[in-house]
């Protein structure tokens, strides 16, 4: 059944399986980053020197004046973990309104949409074990929306599953235009 698929057929598939693991894998490396920053930051607000020659004093002022303020952008993380979420979603279902095209497209995309659901509820029960160790846990505190799609994966699956799915089967039963009048008689 596959065989008969073009090369961009196959690599729509390509990116909707990866697009879930990734969307595994982003929350937790940005987590990470985010933790590493925050530790790093901890770290530099506990260090006590001086700086003499300089216009600063000590190095809580010089601090302050630059590394500080890069810390400021730590939210940032977070955001982009959001954004790069919609975007993995976004990406898989407009993918579904374009492979509703082919009608073999369709019928794959449901059978994805199904192990991969089954697959999402390994993924969850995976986070949740993750969630067991207290510092990933402390890691991932400030990840609410990550946390509530990991937690939900099975139903978030679905759900965009389904919306790719709809989307695909609209496409295909669109009414052609700019075909010649015989095509459009029935």
């Amino acid at each position: 059944m596959l065989e008969s698929l073009s090369p961009r057929n196959k690599n729509a598939i390509v990116f909707m399986v990866a697009a879930i693991f990734v969307i595994f894998l982003s929350g937790i490396f940005l987590a990470i980053t985010y933790f590493a920053v925050d530790t790093f930051q901890t770290g530099l607000e506990g260090v006590s020197c001086e700086l003499p020659g300089t216009t600063y004093g000590d190095c809580q002022t010089w601090f302050g004046d630059t590394i500080y303020k890069l810390f400021n952008l730590k939210p940032i993380i977070i955001i982009f973990s959001y954004l790069f979420i919609f975007s993995l979603v976004l990406g898989m279902v407009l993918l579904g309104y374009k492979n509703g095209e082919n009608p073999v497209m369709i019928g794959v995309i449901f059978i994805l949409s199904s192990v991969f659901t089954y697959v999402g509820l390994e993924i969850s029960n995976i986070y949740r074990t993750m969630l067991t160790n207290e510092y990933f846990y402390q890691m991932m505190i400030p990840f609410t929306i990550y946390n509530k799609i990991m937690l939900n994966f099975p139903w978030f699956i679905a759900f965009v599953g389904l919306a790719s799915l709809t989307l695909s089967i609209v496409n295909y039963q669109r009414a052609r235009v700019n075909t010649l009048q015989s095509d459009l008689d029935y």
